[in-house]
């Protein structure tokens, strides 16, 4: 009985850890961004570059990839905008040499920036307003 009241105890002093981001809500971003995927690695891996739509918190848009032996590969691109300027794209790869990844990064009324840190390429995202 008094291992079940100790246990009990505990469970209510635990506490809740909920995220402080909370998903943007305006339209200072809106309209189209393009940029470039550029890798750390250059002498191993493909440039990129990018295309966006922001329409309030939600980013959607491509990131395509030329590689010298195998041309041009896609990734579909979506992400959001939290209400602190930080930003999360998710890459999902359309193609075998595409990539399938998430990128992290801040966005400000011109800039849009973003590092992705992937299997075996790493990629420094930027784009500006079209």
């Amino acid at each position: 009985m008094k291992a079940s009241v100790i246990i009990t105890s505990l469970l209510i002093c635990v506490p809740i850890v909920v995220s402080s981001n909370e998903m943007y809500n305006g339209n200072e971003f809106d309209g189209g961004w393009k940029g470039s995927a550029y890798p750390k690695q250059r002498s191993s891996c493909a440039l990129g570059t990018v295309e966006f739509e922001i329409d309030g918190p939600k980013i959607v848009g491509t990131v395509k990839f030329t590689t010298r032996n195998y041309g041009v590969h896609q990734s579909s691109a979506v992400g959001v905008i939290y209400d602190d300027n930080t930003i999360e794209i998710s890459l999902n790869a359309e193609s075998e040499y595409a990539r399938t990844s998430v990128a992290r990064g801040s966005i400000t009324s011109k800039k849009l920036k973003a590092y992705d840190d992937g299997n075996r390429c790493d990629y420094n995202l930027s784009a500006k307003r079209k």
